[in-house]
């Protein structure tokens, strides 16, 4: 990520972190969550938490657009049904798209 495109993608209530860690590198993006209600686990490498403590997982996705990323979270199984909530990080470059229809 480039602090240019954050400053592109900036909206009320949207925030942009710098992780510093050896092991993350400058174009990587994710999911920032402050003060989760539940712990998180994660299953065959993808993250899941149960917000709302209903008994059923929330899970996160992230697929890339012709100009850009869909972030995504769902209860279950990610691209099925509406999501609980998403974002689009546009990028200002062509990608290969990587999202289902």
């Amino acid at each position: 990520m480039t602090w240019a495109n954050a400053k592109l993608n900036a909206k009320p209530g949207i925030a942009f972190y710098a992780l510093g860690a050896a092991d993350v590198a400058p174009s990587d993006m994710g999911f920032g969550i402050v003060m989760p209600p539940a712990t998180s686990t994660v299953v065959n490498g993808i993250a899941q938490i149960d917000f709302d403590q209903d008994g059923k997982n929330e899970v996160f996705s992230s697929c890339s657009t012709r100009e850009g990323i869909k972030f995504a979270v769902w209860t279950g199984k990610a691209y099925e049904g509406d999501p609980r909530w998403s974002a689009y990080y546009y990028l200002d470059y062509d990608l290969t798209p990587t999202c289902p229809q």
